[in-house]
């Protein structure tokens, strides 16, 4: 069997029309916004390049740690 990088699900629901969902945190390099620092800060690794996490299968780099071969 091949091995296939999977990713928890990185969908985001859109808020329902007239909902009071406010996110709060916008990304300065694109239209991103988050509702909590964390997410922003996550996010933003992706635009810098940097990916501290490394699969110890195939020695591959990502951004974030829950992206794992099977």
């Amino acid at each position: 069997m091949d091995n296939i990088a999977v990713e928890a699900s990185s969908w985001r629901e859109s808020p329902s029309p007239g909902s009071e969902t406010q996110e709060k945190y916008q990304c300065p390099r694109c239209p991103s916004s988050f509702k909590r620092p964390e997410h922003l800060k996550r996010h933003q690794r992706s635009h810098e390049g940097h990916k501290p996490f490394m699969c110890s299968i195939c020695l591959k780099r990502f951004f974030r740690r829950y992206i794992t071969y099977l």
